[in-house]
């Protein structure tokens, strides 16, 4: 039933209402618990939603983690039409549909977590495909079911008229931002099945002390939902592991005989994990440049970090001897250093995601004056100090060494430091933003307005090293150049050709772009 805004009019519009209630005024009663109840729902919901984001990530590609928005409005979609064919239904029995409501909301989270996270995903090579693209999509719709019976609850407690909106909507938003702080908060000090089993453990108190499930099938509901709650406790371990679609980096690191993923970090911005394989990595049939050909350098690389199963970079075991890590000076890694040359035999060094250390094993090989590492991941930065700190204890003791966990941009435009070498090495974090579709995190740092940033950071005769694995057909390098070209001619340079630099495997999978202020030499390009 419809209602105006003014005092009279919206009480003459209860009256009715109850006078047609089969439960007479019970449906039309305000109450303090219905205004709670949107607050706890709404709350788990947030905290569902949050977690959805990252655990997708994670099991799919993290392309995927984009659903999460649409498939919540899908479920409220259908929520809203199943309330709008059988509302009055449901408003005469308020207080005991909300109570079956949480319910059926509690038991679908469970299950579809469980059904998400172990049902086979595709491999990772056969992403592009239309039939997997299809697969992946339908996996990842499960996710929409307890969307449905939130969003139920939520409407119940709106389309009530007896209950104030602007009062419900107070209490909606208000559990709405403190879900989001909670899942934020959380993820890290706990895993998202322990965050997700916590709320719903919460959620069905809540639900029961405020609802108190008046008939029966209420009842038999929140007996269901209490022991599906307590076997998902029990049995997390092997209902909520997720599981790696074959062809990822961790697939490919438990097959082998000699490797073991050995750390999985959760963080609100990726997962970070670390596989160790005693027998070495080498992605030398992809991507030599990344090894070169020093296999004393090759036997050091026993381990690889990852963000959500992708953007791998190496964890060298650097015992603080550069000479031990010599044979980085033959990677790609090294070429802002060799293009440096004589400019600057001992530069200050900027590197825009830490990841494994590689960048900064690099730095010192090169005898580097200074090296600050700027990682907006704190997981990553928790890992090397805590979990790895004796593999890198001669990294993290080095007084040239700084570790600071911040976005490289803002970090760059919030101090007036000039570097002598600005790296990225493949920044990709893979991790997708909630608050819009199609846009990654990493995105940002290659904007040209983010050029500009690096370019003013720059000493006057400096390198910005921008290094990206190349796609097919190639765009990776016409993007990165483009955008230093735009940047160079907004800083007043006439002939931006001139200091671009690019430089790759014979084949071009894997290239470097290096941008100076100072023209490059013919024996520079040499």
């Amino acid at each position: 039933p419809a209602f105006c805004w003014s005092p009279c009019g919206r009480s003459a519009n209860i009256r009715a209402f109850s006078r047609h209630s089969p439960q007479g005024g019970a449906a039309a009663t305000a109450s303090s618990r219905h205004y709670l109840g949107v607050a706890v729902i709404a709350f788990a919901t947030l905290v569902q939603e949050v977690l959805l984001v990252r655990l997708v990530s994670a099991r799919l590609l993290n392309n995927y983690a984009f659903l999460i928005v649409s498939l919540t409005l899908a479920g409220f979609a259908v929520g809203a039409i199943i309330l709008s064919l059988g509302q009055r239904f449901v408003l005469a029995r308020l207080e005991a549909w909300q109570g079956r409501l949480f319910a059926l909301y509690m038991i679908s989270t469970a299950l579809t977590w469980a059904l998400f996270c172990n049902v086979a995903a595709p491999s990772v090579t056969d992403q592009g495909h239309l039939a997997v693209m299809a697969y992946s999509l339908a996996l990842s719709s499960v996710l929409t079911i307890p969307f449905i019976f939130s969003g139920l609850a939520i409407g119940a407690f709106l389309s009530a008229p007896a209950l104030s909106a602007p009062r419900l909507y107070f209490f909606d938003l208000t559990g709405s931002a403190l879900g989001c702080v909670v899942a934020v908060a959380g993820l890290g000090p706990l895993s998202p099945e322990v965050l997700m089993l916590a709320t719903l453990t919460l959620t069905g108190l809540a639900g029961l002390l405020l609802f108190r499930a008046p008939t029966r099938a209420c009842r038999l509901l929140y007996v269901v939902a209490a022991l599906t709650i307590i076997a998902a406790w029990l049995g997390r371990g092997a209902l909520y592991e997720i599981r790696y679609p074959p062809g990822s980096t961790l697939a490919w690191i438990e097959q082998s005989p000699t490797g073991e993923v050995e750390h999985i970090q959760w963080d609100p911005v990726a997962r970070i994990e670390v596989g160790f394989d005693r027998a070495g990595f080498s992605y030398r049939g992809d991507y030599p440049s990344l090894t070169g050909d020093d296999l004393a350098l090759y036997a050091r690389i026993t381990r690889v970090m990852t963000q959500n199963n992708f953007a791998f970079t190496y964890m060298v075991d650097y015992d603080g001897d550069p000479r031990q890590v010599a044979g980085l000076r033959r990677t790609i890694y090294a070429a802002g250093y060799v293009a440096l040359g004589d400019r600057h035999p001992r530069p200050r060094v900027l590197v825009i995601g830490v990841g494994g250390g590689i960048d900064l094993v690099t730095a010192l090989a090169h005898d580097a004056a200074e090296v600050t590492g700027v990682e907006i991941n704190g997981a990553v930065l928790d890992a090397l100090r805590d979990r790895y700190r004796e593999l890198y204890r001669p990294l993290l003791s080095d007084p040239r060494v700084e570790l600071v966990q911040a976005d490289g941009r803002h970090h760059l435009a919030r101090q007036r430091a000039r570097y002598d070498l600005i790296q990225l090495s493949g920044v990709d974090s893979y991790s997708g933003l909630q608050k819009s579709a199609h846009v990654f995190s990493e995105t940002y740092l290659y904007t040209e307005e983010a050029m500009l940033t690096y370019l003013r950071s720059l000493s006057d005769d400096g390198v910005v090293n921008i290094m990206r694995l190349e796609h097919i057909p190639a765009r990776e390098v016409l993007r990165l150049v483009t955008t230093a070209s735009a940047a160079l001619r907004e800083l007043g340079y006439e002939d931006p050709s001139a200091h671009i630099l690019v430089v790759g495997q014979s084949d071009q999978r894997f290239n470097s772009v290096l941008v100076s202020p100072t023209r490059w030499d013919p024996d520079e390009v040499a």
